[in-house]
């Protein structure tokens, strides 16, 4: 079996396509391999964080960001560091146990058959179950494959064929012990995915209504159906939130502030909440709730661009331009450090660091320092129009109303960008 599989791998690597894959790892994608082992280390820290118990089932993505000092990842890219980090050693030393086991019985029982027309036909389902989960077990410290609903179904169902064919044996007076509790979770998960089910079905109805009331009706509805859901809340208090801008109406932000609230404790460790809050306090006056809100936001995510840029903008605001210089500098220096480095293949480019940069250059700019303006406004200049041309595109397909938004606030920036770079130093 192991002959086989190295036989496999070196005729794998003969391939073009691999081969050539192999090869940019070293080189042109260099950077997507060292982005993987910030994530790992990252993902360590936060295994330490909380060793025993992890911080719960699902939060890697809002966990992830204060531990990392490089850009976001949904999945830590290792399915063994994800589990720890969401679960504890305790969650990842029982499903280790689990494979072990699983293997060990195999080894034990490698002479196992099962009479069926002279065939050894139950030995060989083992050792192809227990090859595929040895298969899948290696993918896993490259990736997070289990995370995705189809393979880990895939992965339940072979690690059932390997148990059973263990176990045929067994006796059908023993099943009973297990049949009662199975059938009541499998209740429990039914009812779940159809909570979650008419939650989705009815959030994508009110995405397809044009009334702010009907659209804010349907995301209601669907965050009673799934009151678990923090997404839903929060997607009521944008909608409040926009609402409330367009008519001038208090109640209507004072009440997105009370669903952010809730969100907020759905959700504690995501920074993306407080920014929202932040706003919403910025919005009715509270400038230093807002301040503290953001301050949160950036306890959570170290490397958040945007919760940097809104921090010194309120600072700069507020006449404390020494204080907002240090924030516009410490965001534009993550583009030097690993950050900056290290990105997914996929990553593009950062359009609040951008924005950084002009704010920076706006503020060098009256203290005379023309030069480091100007190329400060030049750099800028430079990311957007990549967005503009690279990704905008692919973002108005897949997210329309995102794309909208953000192609605003860019076309609005690198409109500042061209006016400080066409200035003269002072």
């Amino acid at each position: 079996l192991l002959g086989t599989m190295v036989l496999v791998f070196l005729a794998a690597l003969a391939l073009p396509p691999l081969r050539t894959r192999f090869e940019t790892l070293l080189t042109a994608q260099a950077h997507s391999w060292m982005f993987r082992l910030f994530v790992w280390q990252a993902t360590l820290r936060g295994m330490a964080e909380r060793p025993l118990t992890g911080f719960g089932a699902g939060t890697f993505e809002w966990v992830y960001p204060q531990f990392t000092s490089v850009g976001f990842t949904r999945h830590a890219h290792n399915g063994f560091l994800q589990l720890g980090i969401e679960s504890g050693f305790i969650g990842l030393g029982l499903l280790i146990l689990f494979f072990v086991s699983l293997f060990v019985e195999g080894a034990r029982d490698r002479g196992h058959r099962v009479q069926s027309a002279g065939k050894r036909t139950g030995s060989w389902v083992r050792i192809g179950s227990l090859a595929a989960i040895f298969a899948f077990c290696c993918h896993n410290l490259m990736e997070t494959a289990w995370m995705t609903s189809a393979n880990l179904l895939s992965l339940a169902a072979i690690c059932g064929l390997a148990i059973a064919n263990g176990s045929m044996e067994q006796g059908a007076q023993q099943r009973w012990q297990w049949q009662i509790p199975a059938a009541l979770a499998l209740l429990a998960g039914f009812w779940h995915a159809i909570s979650v089910g008419l939650g989705a079905h009815y959030a994508q109805q009110a995405q397809m209504e044009l009334l702010p009331s009907t659209r804010l009706y349907w995301l209601e509805q669907a965050s009673l159906v799934d009151p678990l859901n923090a997404r839903w809340k929060l997607d009521c208090a944008l909608m409040l939130e926009a609402w409330a801008r367009a008519t001038g109406d208090e109640q209507r932000l004072r009440r997105a502030l009370r669903l952010c609230d809730t969100v907020i404790r759905l959700q504690p460790t995501r920074s993306g909440n407080y920014k929202v809050k932040a706003r919403l306090l910025q919005a009715m006056g509270n400038e230093q709730g807002a301040e503290r809100a953001l301050l949160c936001a950036l306890r959570l995510g170290r490397t958040d661009t945007e919760a940097m840029l809104r921090l010194g903008e309120l600072l700069e605001q507020q006449g404390r331009t020494a204080e907002a210089i240090r924030w516009y500098r410490r965001l534009v220096a993550l583009e030097r450090g690993a950050y900056g480095r290290c990105k997914p293949v996929e990553q593009w480019q950062d359009i609040f660091l951008a924005a950084g940069k002009v704010r920076l250059a706006k503020l060098l700019l009256r203290q005379g320092k023309g030069a480091q303006a100007q190329q400060l406004a030049q750099e800028a200049e430079t990311m957007l129009e990549r967005f503009l041309s690279d990704y905008l595109p692919i973002l108005k397909a897949s997210e329309p109303e995102v794309a909208k938004s953000q192609e605003a606030f860019v076309q609005s920036v690198l409109s500042e960008a061209k006016s400080l770079h066409k200035r003269k130093g002072g």
